[in-house]
């Protein structure tokens, strides 16, 4: 920054940096000072013309001159110690040249001279002005800077320049500004493109999905449960498996391969007798599995804390889903069900456009909403994407504690007649599939036989059912399964509408009418179906494949006297 000072027709720049702060105030004062001092010098040049004139001012000895003294061979101007300053241009041309100093009249030379030189007591020439004005500058730390036109139209044209070079560098941001903005909308764009990407490959597993089906009820901090790293493309996976061991596709009679997952606790049951009927169980299952070519897994282990009790059975079927390609599908049974038609062959042909196969009613579910118009202790789902996507959407509801209770309360009141308790296995899958209309079409409920048999409805009929055989579909067809919900021979916390002595009974029938069909290839079968001894049905001969048929339920029915 600059600030010029305007000073007998001169302009004179002042220096701008941390000392000169400090002379500022007093050079503002400066015009008024050397106004003081022009009176004063004025006043002084007329006594001295005035004396000179009429006392003879030649007897000092010498004239008197208030202009500098100036050396020959010498530009320097007489000291007053003042402080230099490096940063002012100084304008040489209003110095005094030697040539012009010789020339200014001196009284020791003043007879040598042809022609008189003006006097500077008359008046003072624009050089003598000059050097007095310096003079008295100097000694305040002003050194003076004549603006001429050419400095000023180049100053004007630097400024310019300078000014061109602000908005060049103003515009640089802009561009910058610009090219981000740009950048970021790109940005932007894509990812909703990959968003939009992933929603429509995912339709019923994506993220949001999650958050939008349990973020509602979710209790705050708590993550949704996940079962294992997200897979999203399990069947390009398994099917290149499959293509490296295609004699794994098939089992031994040449059909899909399916695998009857069940389990029990791993702890001994609180019900004395809770055991011995998971044994009967898992050898009823054993038995059908055999007959029918389906492989077995039974898990006694939690794989994962959190998801205890009925919700056990999700960590294992993914874990197993991955760990098995081969097997197109998992045959879930729960431990308290038990086969009760072990000559039944499932129609798997029915189900090639499904994924998910369980005992239902649309009215009951889709219509109403009922919790109990589904049931989810017996089911067949198919190893694919679906269904991990299915198992990724159903874990989340399940960790034991707040998150289980919460979405309890949220279960009760979306679905119809259910009580307040936490959130189950069935009441869960019942939510997604009533509230997440794209899974239906790969969800059939099964009507048409006893895939899950309600044990109050069945277990009074066995007599009648055995001289009533219809094989096939239909009402008439022994029940396929007979599973004893609400009983839990295990903690033997049962439902209180049965007693427990009520559970025991039908839970040994059960087993008996399903074992008389096993035993019975061997020449026995029960004496009675609450009985637990044997009785002969036929004698040994030295032809015993004469009696083996493949079904004796006649002879059996027979021996009853039925």
């Amino acid at each position: 920054m600059k600030e010029t000072v305007s000073f007998w027709k001169r302009e004179f720049v002042l220096p701008w940096h941390s000392k000169a702060n400090v002379l500022r105030s007093g050079v503002r004062r400066l015009p008024r000072t050397l106004s003081s001092m022009q009176i004063i010098l004025l006043c002084g040049f007329a006594s001295i013309i005035l004396l000179r004139n009429t006392i003879g001012a030649g007897s000092f000895g010498w004239s008197v001159s208030l202009t500098p003294e100036i050396d020959a061979g010498s530009h320097s101007l007489v000291s007053f110690n003042a402080p230099r300053r490096n940063n002012v241009k100084i304008n040489t041309k209003d110095l005094v040249d030697d040539e012009d100093a010789d020339e200014l009249d001196h009284p020791l030379k003043k007879s040598e001279k042809k022609k008189p030189k003006p006097q500077i007591a008359k008046t003072l020439t624009a050089a003598e002005e000059d050097i007095l004005v310096k003079k008295i500058l100097k000694a305040n730390g002003v050194t003076e800077t004549i603006v001429e036109k050419d400095e000023v139209e180049e100053e004007k044209k630097i400024d310019e320049k300078a000014k061109e070079v602000k908005e060049a560098a103003r515009e640089v941001p802009k561009e910058e500004v610009k090219e981000n903005a740009s950048s970021k909308t790109e940005r932007v764009e894509q990812n909703a493109k990959s968003d939009s990407t992933q929603q429509r490959k995912l339709e019923s597993s994506s993220k949001s999905d999650l958050e939008e089906l349990y973020m509602p009820w979710m209790p705050p901090g708590k993550e949704l449960k996940s079962l294992g790293p997200k897979v999203s493309n399990w069947d390009e996976q398994r099917e290149k498996w499959l293509m490296k061991h295609p004699e794994m596709r098939l089992n031994k009679v040449g059909k899909p391969r399916m695998l009857l997952v069940t389990g029990s606790s791993p702890w001994p049951c609180a019900n004395p007798v809770g055991d011995h009927y998971y044994l009967k169980s898992i050898k009823n299952k054993i038995d059908y599995c055999r007959q029918h070519n389906i492989e077995i897994f039974y898990n006694i282990a939690h794989l994962d804390k959190e998801m205890s009790s009925y919700w056990a059975k999700l960590p294992i079927l993914r874990k197993l889903m991955l760990t098995h390609p081969e097997v197109e599908w998992f045959f879930w049974m729960d431990a308290d069900a038990m086969f009760t038609d072990m000559l039944f062959e499932i129609p798997m042909e029915k189900y090639v456009d499904y994924n998910l196969v369980m005992w239902g009613y649309d009215e009951g579910i889709y219509t109403e909403k009922s919790w109990v118009a589904i049931n989810n202790g017996v089911f067949f789902i198919r190893n694919c994407q679906w269904t991990l996507d299915l198992l990724d959407m159903w874990a989340p509801m399940g960790p034991e504690g707040t998150v289980r209770v919460e979405a309890g309360k949220m279960l009760t009141s979306y679905l119809t007649k259910r009580p307040e308790m936490p959130a189950d296995d069935q009441s869960a899958l019942a939510y997604l599939i009533v509230s997440k209309e794209e899974l239906r079409p790969k969800v059939k409920l099964e009507w048409d036989y006893w895939l899950s048999g309600y044990w109050a409805d069945i277990v009074e009929h066995y007599e009648e059912y055995m001289t009533k055989h219809h094989p096939g579909l239909g009402d008439n067809r022994w029940p396929f399964t007979t599973h004893f919900t609400g009983c839990q021979p295990c903690s033997g916390v049962h439902n209180p509408n049965y007693s427990a002595d009520a559970c025991v009974k039908q839970m040994e029938r059960a087993f008996n009418f399903a074992d008389n069909q096993v035993v019975q290839m061997l020449g026995f079968q029960h004496e009675s179906l609450e009985s637990v001894h044997l009785k002969r049905i036929r004698e040994d001969t030295d032809q015993p494949l004469d009696s083996v048929s493949q079904n004796t339920w006649v002879t059996a029915s027979e021996s009853y006297g039925l």
